[in-house]
């Protein structure tokens, strides 16, 4: 299991976690309960550790239950299940490493891969000054996600990037309250199962929507007095959104558009862009089926086709948009710089978790936005805006 350096050897630890966990100068009570579980979660009812600093090491066996202090175990030494689907190696006074299995992993680590890694760098911050060498070891077991305090810094793809889509869909009217609490809690059991983390004033808009579903029915039949109707829920929730931070800056930027300093000219007005694209008589001049191959990517040769013919973009490649995402409408024009230059679609898509977005030329007159409607998605042309 271990190389001559005395660290885990890499062809042990192929399809094997690890994660570091702070400890004292010997074996404790954590340890201790960490590496019973994980042996019990194996099927093993004994523990094999051998002491480090010996010419030959030599196994010992202790049954388990292991106890704080038996084995007695100082660093450095291993401790391993006989199998060898996990084990405990404890190189110096401060830290071990514990590795194994995603079954011996799930019972030894119970807080998770992420989560275990991120509470040893939270130590280690707080134990900078008198233990720098352990900046190393979090430095190399790092957590894979952070924690996400605002929307810009969400992870495109995740479970968070969808709570955050339906927010807005659900505080835009594009989405029932009924539709809302059901897609709200199937993306949040996703982001608990992937140990997403939310913190901030984020985390407390999260929770709140929790608390409020927990008071709203889905089933109307099943409404209980007290309940929160369709109305007051969605009253609710566009209060709380409010307080959700924007960068909408760091949004834009990570769709490839480079934010543009001057005059956004003869702007329309938000509310007639807004009528233009959801009129309820408005017909799209392209249309992509959800259900479509390469669907994506059609949408985004069909917006470029339409903006082209326009045209919207200037010389420089320069136009006005509303930041995509909740709370675009509060910003306002944006007057950006596209820096790609093609599938703008599905780089909004990549950062919101909708391609729905909506531009028009620097003068103001033509639009050419990106809808979605039932089953497809529209590409919206439009001229003339009052």
């Amino acid at each position: 299991m271990l190389d001559a350096d005395g660290a885990f050897e890499p062809a042990w630890l192929e399809g094997k976690s690890v994660v570091p966990l702070p400890v004292g100068p010997q074996w404790d009570a954590d340890l201790a309960r960490r590496m019973t579980a994980g042996c019990r979660a194996v099927g093993a009812s004994r523990v094999l550790w051998a002491a480090l600093d010996v010419d030959e090491p030599v196994a010992q066996s202790s049954a388990l239950p292991l106890e704080a202090a038996a084995p007695n175990v100082r660093p450095p030494s291993l401790l391993w299940a006989p199998g060898l689907e996990g084990a405990v190696l404890f190189p110096a006074s401060g830290y071990a490493l514990v590795a194994g299995t995603a079954p011996f992993m799930a019972a030894a680590v119970g807080e998770g891969i992420d989560e275990g890694r991120t509470r040893f760098a939270r130590h280690v911050r707080t134990r900078a000054a008198r233990d720098p060498e352990l900046n190393s070891v979090a430095a190399a077991y790092a957590s894979a996600r952070r924690a996400w305090s605002k929307p810009a810094d969400v992870e495109q793809g995740s479970a968070a990037a969808r709570q955050l889509e339906l927010l807005g869909r659900f505080t835009e009217g594009d989405l029932s309250a009924r539709s809302f609490a059901q897609e709200w809690w199937q993306a949040r059991r996703a982001s608990q199962a992937e140990g997403e983390r939310i913190r901030g004033s984020l985390e407390e808009v999260f929770d709140q929507v929790f608390m409020l579903l927990e008071d709203y029915e889905v089933e109307p039949d099943l409404a209980e007095p007290g309940d929160l109707s369709d109305t007051e829920l969605h009253s609710a929730v566009a209060e709380l959104s409010k307080d959700i931070p924007q960068d909408w800056v760091a949004v834009l930027q990570r769709c490839g558009l480079q934010v543009v300093q001057g005059d956004i000219g003869d702007a329309p007005p938000v509310q007639s862009a807004f009528y233009a694209v959801n009129g309820v008589e408005v017909e799209p001049a392209a249309s992509v089926p959800f259900s479509s191959v390469d669907a994506m990517g059609e949408l985004g040769r069909r917006w470029h086709s339409q903006s082209s013919h326009l045209p919207l973009y200037n010389e420089d490649a320069e136009f006005l948009i509303m930041p995509p995402g909740s709370g675009g409408s509060k910003v306002g024009w944006v007057r950006v710089r596209d820096q790609v230059g093609a599938d703008l679609p599905a780089r909004v898509a990549q950062v919101t978790g909708s391609p729905e977005f909506i531009a028009v030329s620097l003068d103001g007159f033509r639009l050419c936005a990106v809808s979605v409607e039932d089953d497809d998605y529209w590409v919206v042309v439009s001229q003339g805006l009052d």
